[in-house]
């Protein structure tokens, strides 16, 4: 496994944030992606890397680095108890954190954190998150198909022009919660680095100083 650091540096209040990758990710892909993009533009927070072991469950006969495989109609996620015990490891042993930070599984995996991580996070960047298909992953964070459920401050970009996971998939997602903030922009499925997106992250991040 690949865990890898990276800080951003000010005067202002250090956020220790936990990200995690998209389906067929790691850990530096992941930081790649946000170096890139987030960069040092949004004041000073320290990123912390993680990624999957593989998928482990004995019903599941194929290869991923994903935190979970669906089967081909989406009713079943393997794999995904043993993502959610081992976020809450590196929560555990490698914390404080305030945060969490996903993109595209990841940040359905950062959504679902925010109902099962013990100390809960602060908050949440999703960034092309989608609603899981499977019912009893969905439960967690829709109880009984309810919405505006979870109070955790959550902050989502939305891609128009995202193919993979469709900005309707998108909102489904941040319906579940009570207090999101959304930035959209114009791109696909990536973390955008417009500084219009960058300064709504930004305004964000520092309301949870």
């Amino acid at each position: 496994m690949m865990e890898a650091r990276s800080r951003s540096m000010s005067e202002e209040r250090m956020l220790r944030i936990l990200c995690f990758h998209g389906f067929s990710g790691n850990a530096q892909s992941m930081q790649s992606r946000v170096e890139s993009s987030i960069g040092k533009g949004i004041g000073s927070v320290e990123f912390r890397y993680t990624e999957s072991d593989g998928i482990k469950d004995p019903e599941y006969h194929g290869s991923s680095r994903g935190w979970w495989a669906a089967a081909d109609d989406g009713s079943k996620y393997y794999g995904w108890k043993d993502s959610i015990e081992k976020i809450q490891r590196v929560w555990k042993e490698d914390g404080p954190f305030d945060g969490v930070l996903g993109l595209s599984q990841g940040a359905t995996l950062a959504a679902i954190s925010t109902a099962t991580l013990n100390p809960p996070p602060r908050f949440a960047i999703i960034v092309s998150g989608f609603l899981p298909r499977a019912s009893d992953v969905q439960q967690l964070i829709k109880p009984n198909g309810k919405t505006e459920h979870i109070e955790i401050p959550t902050f989502h970009w939305i891609g128009r022009s995202d193919t993979i996971v469709s900005p309707s998939a998108s909102r489904s997602l941040l319906a579940c919660f009570k207090n999101p903030t959304l930035s959209e922009h114009n791109g696909g499925h990536y973390i955008p680095t417009g500084s219009e997106q960058i300064d709504a992250l930004k305004r964000f991040l520092d309301e949870q100083r």
